[in-house]
């Protein structure tokens, strides 16, 4: 396999798809958010919860929520399949992945949601940490677990990996960190904030970020679910996961601190541009630790391949 190639095209196909899907109206998403309220709506009345379903608006005694695009399975979609599109497959195997794959991101996607009122109805004051829990695991955790299922078609690294294992892991490995990053998040979101706000000042913007009281940033967990996936991915070498990541904690707080100076440019002069920019830069937040999962799993090959290369054309040189 060339696993350049492979890593470029991914990259090149998901970087198209989610372009589309942040400057598409969101009225194109309409269908996939009225499929999720009503599902979810149903699962609710049939297991005895009181709920009213209004447009993409669902309402219990206790809470209101509001299903955005950011609820339903498209951006899970987009990477599903920018990843299955990417690989030299034939067109058998790539539309047996899609098949059986999206259908499972929807069902997931309306058991995350349900899970996630079921416990918000009788403890409203849960809803922010259940939303970041069943979130960030069915988001990351099962969206890999799908890629390692389909890449046994015919990846080697995959066939070491159970996809059941592999979810298993990320999810101990994320509830085990959970504790202790809920009491450093506020530490690490400050940080992130001041550094935003520092560069602003640099550019004459005096603004102020802080954290309102029970305030829960979901961007922020991100970090959390990276160090997951890399640790519960059985194929990477230790010392590649510890290069991995550092680089993916790097680079997420980096994207981190530019979402909050769009986000703070936006408020202070609030222009299209602005709320574009932060809006991929929240994507792209979402797309980077899959993305140096990819990376990972293709290292040896990236690198070594070009190590052997290397080697072959300093031999060619000595003979010459």
């Amino acid at each position: 396999m060339n696993d350049a190639s492979t890593v470029f095209r991914y990259v090149l196909l998901c970087s198209i798809l989610l372009l589309i899907y942040i400057f598409v109206p969101e009225d194109c998403f309409r269908a996939m958010i009225t499929m999720t309220s009503i599902s979810l709506w149903s699962i609710l009345k049939s297991i005895g919860i009181e709920a009213v379903a209004s447009g993409n608006v669902i309402t219990m005694p206790n809470l209101s929520v509001e299903i955005v695009p950011e609820c339903t399975p498209i951006l899970s979609y987009v990477i599903y399949s920018a990843f299955i599109l990417s690989r030299k497959w034939d067109l058998k195997n790539k539309i047996h992945c899609l098949l059986i794959g999206l259908p499972l991101f929807f069902v997931s996607n309306v058991l995350r949601l349900t899970g996630i009122l079921i416990i918000s109805s009788f403890r409203p004051d849960l809803f922010s940490i259940t939303h970041i829990y069943f979130g960030q695991i069915i988001s990351f955790g099962f969206l890999i677990a799908m890629c390692i299922w389909a890449s046994q078609v015919r990846d080697p690294f995959a066939k070491k990996s159970s996809p059941v294992v592999f979810l298993v892991k990320v999810v101990l490995m994320f509830s085990l960190m959970l504790p202790p990053w809920m009491y450093l998040f506020g530490g690490y979101v400050n940080m992130t904030g001041k550094a935003a706000t520092s560069f602003l000042g640099l550019l004459g913007h005096r603004t102020g970020m802080a954290l309102k009281p029970g305030e829960i940033p979901y961007a922020s967990f991100t970090v959390l679910s990276f160090v997951s996936l890399i640790i519960s991915t059985q194929s990477i070498k230790t010392s590649t996961k510890i290069v991995l990541l550092l680089l993916g904690i790097c680079s997420l707080t980096t994207v981190q601190i530019i979402m909050s100076i769009t986000m703070l440019i936006n408020y202070i002069q609030p222009q299209p541009v602005w709320s574009y920019a932060f809006k991929i830069c929240s994507v792209a937040h979402g797309f980077l630790p899959v993305l140096i999962w990819v990376l990972a799993v293709h290292w040896d090959g990236l690198f070594w391949n070009r190590v052997k290369m290397t080697g072959f054309i300093r031999n060619s040189e000595s003979r010459t």
